[in-house]
């Protein structure tokens, strides 16, 4: 999830720090807090509730927490700053704190920041710790999160069959028309991804998804409510959903794998 502006273009942010700006590099410990104060900003500033927030990297507590509307989510951040070794990440230093997270009820998320700084020369240059990222506050960043869920006991189960992507985005329109979630679960990747461009977030599961789809659903049943949407086609033969919301469109995309739906996105969808 790249880190846009209202614009839609990928958004700066400059480094402020401490106020001393010596033209040194990042450590590793200031990029991870950098990355730490952006993303949970990010949720603030859409109403979305922070809490815990620190800059432990010693495996005992997640970096924040957020409580959105389905879902409370604990989040561990970790940094693509090495061409050589872009995941440092080690699964087996987190495990206990995974595992008291589920017990609380808190889905324990990951997310990989990759910074670029906007140089001299005129490029976007990934950043490398001790390579380049400077602290002068003259030049801005772009941030990239990638989102994976560390919930370790999801599995995919077993399929009867084999079903193709069009037949796949079937199911899932009828799961809208008929506001029954469990049509489509079986068929959800557990590694399952999903952007809105109306929600600031990326869905790294199949369990986050299902939930938010559940919370969705169940407005429209309150409301007594029923989606409108129209199923189309691409030139290549790709069938789609096209979603009325309140009078925007939404374009809803699938990607499949062996059978099952591994990602879908929700875009904004203009007719011109």
């Amino acid at each position: 999830m790249l880190i846009l502006d209202k614009d839609g273009s990928a958004k700066r942010f400059f480094y402020t720090g401490n106020g001393m700006f010596d033209g040194k590099l990042f450590s590793y410990n200031e990029l991870l807090k950098f990355a730490i104060e952006i993303l949970t900003s990010e949720y603030q500033n859409r109403d979305i509730e922070v809490t815990d927030i620190n800059y432990n990297i010693d495996h005992s507590t997640f970096n924040f927490k957020i409580n959105n509307t389905n879902n409370k989510i604990g989040f561990i951040i970790n940094l693509n700053a090495s061409q050589d070794g872009p995941n440092n990440f080690d699964l087996d230093d987190y495990l206990d704190l995974i595992e008291n997270s589920i017990k609380q009820k808190y889905i324990p998320r990951l997310a990989t920041a990759t910074f670029w700084e906007f140089e001299k020369k005129g490029d976007w240059g990934i950043v490398e710790i001790g390579k380049n990222g400077t602290k002068d506050g003259v030049y801005p960043f772009v941030v990239k999160f990638e989102f994976q869920s560390l919930l370790t006991s999801e599995v995919n189960p077993i399929l009867d069959r084999v079903n193709s992507h069009n037949e796949l985005l079937l199911i899932f329109a009828k799961a809208w028309e008929t506001l029954d979630t469990s049509i489509i679960e079986p068929y959800i990747d557990k590694d399952f991804h999903f952007h809105s461009d109306w929600v600031f977030d990326e869905l790294p599961c199949r369990k986050e998804y299902i939930e938010y789809f559940k919370g969705k659903l169940e407005t429209l049943k309150r409301h007594n409510l029923k989606p409108t949407f129209d199923i189309v086609k691409s030139s290549d033969g790709e069938l789609a959903i096209i979603f009325d919301q309140n009078g925007e469109k939404g374009l809803f995309k699938i990607k499949t794998l062996e059978g099952r739906i591994n990602q879908a996105n929700l875009t904004q969808y203009n007719e011109n």
